[in-house]
């Protein structure tokens, strides 16, 4: 099985397992006999990183669709089309309330969704008690829990949308050494094969066709920046694309088949 994804770091990850999985291919079809203890552990420390890098991959790819743009509109929605509107009409009108001054703020339009979503409960929690004034101002009676309910769901969302990225994190990095491991397996196995093979040269061309990691199809995506340059979403997308590039040169199997 294989996990699921449609960017361009996740197909060259997938490409760097199918040459794995080439060179076990390789190996039954071709044993070594007898077979050395240390080329046995090597053959199954690559098999659990194959099994390994999959469930993380697919890990991955859960997080990344947890992590969705949803939370970033629900906070500009909650902070333009009712807090702005709210602190303008009411405001002005809570003469030396309480608390007024300092509740009575709309976050800054780059705060964070749990900002505008606690900023939003304490709004209407101040609120509350001045029916009659909401009522002036032509709030509906039930606006104020509405605010509260849609604050609680967006915090909630918020929270949840902190823990996949940290999720996602975690994988990558995971995959990230899970890779090394398994290419330091395969520069072993590959000293094996090499010294039983001998100076047969097309059995060594088959063999080095047989783990070279397949090239890339199509025009790579390209991101534009404000700017109008085209631009990667990190600088560790950056590193990885540019490790990918040489490998893909090379055309040898690597450790930077992972998406960020």
């Amino acid at each position: 099985p294989t996990f699921s994804g449609s960017g361009t770091m996740e197909k060259r990850q997938q490409r760097t397992i199918t040459a794995f999985e080439n060179i076990l291919g390789y190996l039954e079809k071709h044993p070594i006999q007898p077979e050395p203890p240390l080329l046995s552990g090597m053959k199954k420390s690559l098999r659990a990183s194959i099994d390994r890098i999959r469930q993380l991959g697919s890990t991955q790819h859960t997080a990344m669709t947890l992590d969705g743009g949803h939370v970033d509109h629900r906070r500009t929605r909650l902070r333009r089309d009712h807090l702005i509107p709210l602190v303008r009409t009411v405001k002005p009108l809570l003469h030396f309330e309480p608390g007024g001054e300092s509740v009575m703020k709309v976050p800054h339009a780059r705060a964070d969704a749990l900002t505008v979503a606690q900023s939003a409960l304490a709004m209407a929690k101040l609120l509350k008690p001045k029916g009659k004034l909401m009522a002036a101002a032509g709030y509906s009676a039930t606006y104020l829990s509405e605010l509260q309910h849609e604050a609680r769901e967006l915090a909630l969302a918020a929270k949840q949308t902190v823990a996949a990225r940290q999720t996602r994190a975690k994988a990558t990095f995971d995959i990230a050494v899970e890779f090394r491991k398994a290419s330091k397996a395969v520069t072993v196995i590959d000293g094996f094969v090499l010294r039983h093979l001998g100076r047969d040269e097309s059995a060594v061309r088959f063999w080095k066709n047989s783990r070279r990691v397949g090239a890339r199809h199509g025009r790579p995506p390209q991101r534009k920046s404000r700017r109008g340059e085209s631009a990667l979403a990190s600088p560790m997308d950056s590193a990885l694309v540019s490790d990918a590039a040489s490998a893909s040169e090379s055309g040898s199997v690597s450790a930077s088949g992972l998406t960020s």
